[in-house]
């Protein structure tokens, strides 16, 4: 686990991982408790939409929902950083599953036509199928680590690879994007 609350209810972030990314270590209290609550996958807020995430993250960490869009900006090397050490395949095949059901159920709500409000239910019904796959998927996988168990060496391990595969798409993106 990237992180940990302390009894003063502090998110205070494994040394091993600062050590990887020095660059979280210039945070403050709030800014880092806003990227954790935003945009780990064990967040208490991690199964909301990822507006509503941002959202209530905004205000535990800050105190209000109107500091989203700011906190996005100022700390989007901090929330890159963050993302590479805990970045898990699954986990945003994951979300962008469910970003794209948010949408189809938005279109549905809108469609009148019979023949399209069928289509578009079984693509949602496929979708959530999928999603309910991936999260066993996923919990299968986190229960295997809790009987492991985590040493250092197995969190810095998973940290690192996380980081490459991380910078790997992110450089495969950045090639992707026309001119």
């Amino acid at each position: 686990m990237l992180f940990r609350v302390n009894k003063d209810n502090q998110i205070i972030i494994h040394a091993q991982a600062i050590k990887l990314c020095p660059l979280l270590r210039k945070l403050s209290k709030e800014d880092l408790a806003y990227i954790v609550m935003a945009y780990d996958y064990r967040s208490p807020f991690h199964q909301l939409p990822t507006e509503d995430r941002y959202r209530r993250a905004s205000d535990r960490a800050y105190g209000t929902i109107d500091k989203v869009e700011e906190a996005n900006t100022k700390l989007s090397r901090h929330i890159e950083e963050y993302m590479s050490l805990q970045y898990d395949e699954r986990r945003e095949t994951l979300r962008s599953y469910q970003d794209k059901l948010k949408l189809l159920r938005m279109h549905l709500q809108d469609e009148t036509s019979s023949r399209e409000m069928k289509s578009l239910d079984e693509t949602i019904m496929r979708f959530m199928e999928r999603c309910e796959e991936i999260q066993k998927i996923i919990d299968q996988d986190d229960d295997i680590q809790q009987l492991i168990g985590g040493g250092n060496a197995t969190f810095i391990e998973r940290w690192q690879k996380n980081k490459r595969k991380y910078n790997e798409e992110q450089a495969q993106k950045s090639k992707n994007i026309p001119a």
